[in-house]
């Protein structure tokens, strides 16, 4: 399990410094992918006056993902995507719920569908000309903790995060429960060397990538 605190997050780029990745997330953008995970939301300290969404999985841009916030005494769970038409387009599928501890599929379909799983309630929505997310990180606990974001969009996470998986068609892309970890990364059990790497900061305010 690993606890987000509203500070932390982490990620993974899209591009690997050691070469270590043997499936690299530009890959994965543009394959049929789901993102599985099992969270603890802590509803109670989210404030949608702060931030527009917070993030569960999230690749940064016009950001496509898992989300959540309140709105008064509802609790809401989101997927995102962008399409292009003349303008960008987004594309939301919202599902209520009432509890803490939260299943989630993501279930994308490349420039077909997206389907929205919650505690085995499910949402679908067509899609067309998704947008180009090769450039995107992958973060986890967040919606961007890119140098530059605005506050009310950087969307930090409060709650537990139990499980993650992440597979293209029938290959897992990366893999955690967490409970291998270091003080730099949070280690990837498929075998493709995606390694979840914690959020750290250099001198000019940007994400070092170890």
């Amino acid at each position: 399990m690993i606890k987000f605190d509203g500070e932390n997050c982490i990620l993974l780029p899209n591009f690997s410094r050691n070469a270590t990745s043997t499936f690299q997330l530009k890959d994965l953008v543009n394959n049929n992918f789901v993102i599985e995970t099992k969270v603890e939301v802590d509803w109670k300290k989210l404030n949608p006056e702060k931030q527009r969404m917070y993030g569960i999985v999230s690749l940064n841009g016009q950001d496509m993902g898992i989300f959540c916030n309140t709105y008064g005494e509802v609790k809401i769970v989101t997927a995102e995507v962008w399409t292009q038409e003349d303008v960008g387009v987004q594309n939301e599928i919202k599902l209520e719920v009432v509890d803490d501890i939260l299943d989630i599929k993501f279930i994308y379909n490349h420039n077909k569908d997206l389907e929205l799983v919650v505690n085995g309630k499910s949402k679908k929505i067509n899609l067309d000309n998704v947008i180009d997310y090769q450039t995107s990180f992958l973060w986890v606990g967040c919606c961007n903790n890119n140098r530059g974001t605005p506050d009310h969009l950087t969307g930090n996470f409060l709650g537990n995060m139990n499980y993650l998986k992440i597979t293209a068609d029938e290959t897992i892309f990366l893999e955690s429960d967490f409970e291998r970890v270091t003080d730099y990364k949070v280690y990837d059990k498929s075998g493709n060397g995606n390694h979840l790497l914690k959020k750290f900061l250099n001198e000019e305010g940007q994400i070092t990538i170890f």
